[in-house]
């Protein structure tokens, strides 16, 4: 305590009479002046939760640990007999006699309570309402290879994500950057499996090689404890970081499945490539060649669900150009090297 005060006691508390009470609720808590007006530059936009939250513990008499401890179905909500109050119980677990008991509540601030929660519900249901036309204004803008080419590669992070959230997925972050140990992405997709998602925004000659799927194998599941792990960039891969992928399971999608992906009508990373496809993909994937990436790109089986058999993720164009005696590691580029 500041030198020169004296601790205060029970005998220095004052009561507030009612005019008072309304002076210090619009002042301290509704930021109004003195003469009522708004405050210049008052930014508050809780004053209808805290006003509530005030009045039940005048009202009810309850400590601020009681109060704050209410869950929304514990305040009361039924009247006693027609009369002005309402019962509650609070637990004992936060009383300070350890011990549960009942508190009474006027009516008004238990009104004022369910005000205060409707408005909360309705300005988060349209914050979603906001973020989904958001998302959709985004995405409907990737709908061509192009629109990824011309963006830097954080912003192409950014677009898988928002990808992730159209098609279901939940707890998407955006982790790429330095020391992000092969993650640009993390989510949880629609059935519940964690996958992770690095992004690889190349020119169409640079090609993703074995060494990049290599360090997202190595650090998926240990690191980042993911149960899926997916490459996806603007470019192709090498035919040692196809194999690769094939043989360890990572899904790979291309420029062409990004495409597709981002059209809505090719399957996302975390699908399950024998799962089955909506009749509208099926209509709109049209060839051969683009059913085969639609749902086969994921994780090189061929069509028997078996590595190895039918065809490899993008065999009907070519995968690229890999160097004479390399494992195909970032940088290497289709006019450097010589045609499988």
């Amino acid at each position: 305590m500041p030198e020169g005060l004296r601790k205060p006691t029970v005998s220095d508390m004052r009561w507030l009479t009612p005019r008072t009470w309304r002076l210090w609720t619009d002042i301290g808590l509704r930021g109004h002046t003195r003469d009522g007006a708004v405050e210049p530059g008052w930014l508050g936009r809780l004053e209808d939760r805290n006003i509530a939250f005030v009045r039940l513990l005048v009202s009810s008499g309850l400590r601020r640990q009681e109060g704050g401890s209410l869950l929304t179905f514990e305040v009361p909500g039924i009247r006693l007999g027609g009369s002005r109050y309402c019962r509650g119980r609070v637990s004992g677990a936060v009383t300070r006699s350890k011990a549960s008991r009942t508190f009474y509540a006027s009516a008004e601030a238990v009104r004022d309570v369910d005000i205060a929660l409707a408005a909360a519900v309705a300005a988060v249901r349209a914050r979603a309402a906001a973020d989904r036309r958001a998302l959709h204004t985004r995405t409907a803008q990737l709908r061509h290879i192009g629109a990824f080419m011309s963006m830097s590669p954080k912003a192409f992070e950014h677009a898988l994500a928002d990808l992730c959230r159209r098609d279901g997925c939940t707890k998407v972050t955006v982790v790429g950057g330095a020391g992000d140990l092969a993650a640009d992405v993390l989510a949880t997709t629609p059935t519940g499996r964690r996958i992770l998602i690095q992004a690889k925004r190349y020119s169409p000659r640079t090609l993703v090689g074995s060494q990049d799927v290599q360090k997202v194998n190595g650090t998926y599941r240990d690191i980042h404890g993911c149960d899926l792990a997916a490459v996806v960039t603007t470019s192709s891969f090498t035919k040692s970081a196809a194999a690769f992928c094939t043989q360890v399971g990572i899904r790979m999608t291309d420029h062409r499945a990004l495409a597709l992906w981002a059209e809505g009508t090719g399957r996302p990373p975390g699908t399950d490539p024998s799962g089955p496809v909506s009749e509208g993909r099926l209509r709109l994937g049209v060839g051969r060649g683009r059913k085969a990436v639609a749902g086969l790109q994921q994780d090189g089986r061929g069509r028997a669900g078996r590595p190895g058999q039918g065809r490899v993720p993008g065999r009907d164009r070519p995968l690229g150009r890999e160097g004479s005696g390399s494992d195909g590691a970032e940088g290497h580029t289709a006019g450097s090297s010589r045609v499988p």
